[in-house]
């Protein structure tokens, strides 16, 4: 992780938070089709947890350092909020398609969910490097 989180710390934030989605994404791919292969298994939990652990280190970093001087503490206190919302309405809706179509459409779904997270997230960077430049 020490080379992702160097990069990451080097280039521009916005860049290395789509990357890492983009990541999260052929991760949940790979576990998707691994099925019962322990090797394809550990490649995607691999990618997973390095993009998992780039996305916990630089989510909270790059809210402090988009936001107002002023209003840093209540950017954080939504930003953890949601992150807490975020994994109870996950793991609920993760049961739910569990549950009606499978274990395995989990992945399909998370997937599906990261690379829709990759879309907003690659045009808002867009949409900031345009209004900067």
């Amino acid at each position: 992780m020490v080379p992702f989180i160097w990069w990451r710390n080097t280039a521009a934030d916005e860049a290395g938070v789509v990357g890492a989605i983009a990541l999260l994404a052929v991760a949940e791919a790979v576990l998707a089709s691994a099925g019962s292969q322990l090797l394809c298994d550990g490649h995607g939990l691999l990618l997973f947890f390095m993009a998992f652990n780039l996305l916990e280190a630089s989510l909270p970093s790059l809210v402090s350092k988009l936001c107002p001087p002023g209003t840093k503490g209540t950017a954080l206190g939504i930003y953890s909020t949601s992150q807490f919302l975020g994994a109870f309405a996950g793991g609920a809706l993760g049961g739910l398609v569990a549950h009606r179509f499978g274990g395995g459409s989990v992945f399909w779904f998370a997937g599906g969910a990261a690379l829709v997270w990759f879309a907003v997230a690659s045009t808002a960077c867009a949409l900031r490097a345009g209004w900067a430049a």
